[in-house]
């Protein structure tokens, strides 16, 4: 048995990491995640990497440009219509997304899905991990992250264990916290097309 310790920092949003953060330096690599609170619960969306190039502070910009651009699902949780954003024609699970093309083609409606993408993103916390561990091993970080958080809005890497000889140690500020966001995030009963969760929204 191997164990692989992550010490996370946080939390910090998107302008903090982008803009206002001056201690990542250039070509940072690492694991990071992100989390959304909804009804006073904590829950993981989305466990990523980044090898250095991009780097962390690329890979959260990108991020967020895609998020307020509307080319990322926006929950139904951060929505006036209750109804998630999902940019393209097709839903997961093969009905077609009326929306999609409606909005995309009227100003308006599109003017105010990037307002409610715009505030979702402000709601997001970012933790990242950046030392203790070689850069070889972030791959293999992330699959054990996936497996282990199943984060809200991802389905990949999610249902198998890619070394069982491997554990991850979490420290830092989310040491005393991630088992219960862990576990509030895989008892989430609401809908998620990004991992295929199809139940009724909380």
């Amino acid at each position: 048995m191997r164990e692989i310790t992550l010490y996370w920092e946080g939390p910090f949003s998107f302008q903090e990491l982008i803009v206002n953060y001056k201690s990542l330096s250039k070509n940072m690599c690492g694991v990071y995640f992100h989390t959304e609170e909804i009804s006073g619960k904590t829950y993981i969306c989305y466990a990523g990497k980044a090898m250095g190039s991009p780097d962390i502070l690329k890979r959260q910009r990108q991020h967020y440009l895609h998020i307020i651009g509307g080319m990322f699902n926006i929950p139904l949780d951060f929505r006036e219509s209750k109804q998630e954003w999902v940019p393209t024609d097709v839903h997961f699970y093969g009905e077609k997304n009326n929306e999609f093309f409606e909005t995309i083609f009227s100003r308006d409606k599109f003017l105010k899905l990037v307002h409610e993408a715009y505030e979702y993103a402000q709601k997001i916390n970012i933790y990242y991990a950046t030392k203790d561990f070689s850069k070889e091993n972030i791959a293999l970080i992330e699959r054990k992250l996936l497996f282990e958080f199943k984060p809200l809005n991802t389905y990949w890497g999610t249902k198998t264990d890619p070394d069982s000889e491997v554990t991850l140690i979490h420290d830092g500020i989310i040491k005393d916290t991630i088992k219960k966001w862990i576990d509030d995030t895989n008892d989430y009963k609401g809908f998620r097309s990004g991992s295929l969760r199809r139940g009724s929204a909380n």
